[in-house]
């Protein structure tokens, strides 16, 4: 009579399986760490220009934005432009800069209204932009949104969020339920 070590053997089996999943998972999708940093270290150079006040940082970071070909890139260079605009001198050029702008990212949230960052930049510039712009309608639409979805964000996003809450009069940091 011979005993086998059934244990061994699951173990070896749950092993090869995994690895066959992992490799179908990187053929399939085919993201690697280095696009995932490369990602992280955009989104992350972005908020920093979105944070700035000075107007050739968002201007070199509007130009970065350009060269990408990433979906995002709509909602991102429509929130620099409004930020942009409330630093420019000339009212014309203010207006005409926030209207663009805000073009930009009403159509990115438009194209995808589920979109946890796109509400985040829209509630940024909402709660900052000036009464004369009519630009806070959807404040607590965007709060109650990102409340209830932030958890769905990548890391970069998350701590935005939370250094946001931080200061702001809108979306506070209790709201955000971990």
């Amino acid at each position: 009579m011979k005993f086998v070590d059934i244990g061994k053997e699951i173990k070896f089996t749950v092993k090869i399986d995994f690895l066959v999943f992992s490799m179908a998972m990187l053929w399939i999708c085919p993201i690697s760490t280095s696009q995932l940093y490369a990602q992280n270290n955009f989104q992350s150079a972005y908020y920093k220009s979105l944070r700035s006040s000075d107007v050739k940082v968002i201007s070199d970071e509007l130009a970065e934005i350009s060269k990408h070909s990433q979906k995002d890139t709509l909602a991102y260079s429509g929130a620099l432009k409004m930020k942009l605009a409330g630093l420019l001198s000339s009212p014309a050029e203010k207006v005409k800069t926030f209207k663009e702008g805000r073009k930009q990212l009403e159509e990115a949230i438009a194209s995808d209204p589920e979109n946890v960052e796109y509400r985040f930049l829209r509630l940024i510039i909402q709660e900052h932009a000036p009464g004369i712009m009519k630009y806070k309608s959807k404040l607590e639409e965007d709060k109650s949104m990102i409340i209830n979805n932030f958890r769905t964000a990548n890391l970069v996003l998350l701590s935005e969020i939370r250094r946001y809450s931080a200061s702001s009069s809108v979306l506070l940091s209790t709201d955000l339920k971990e």
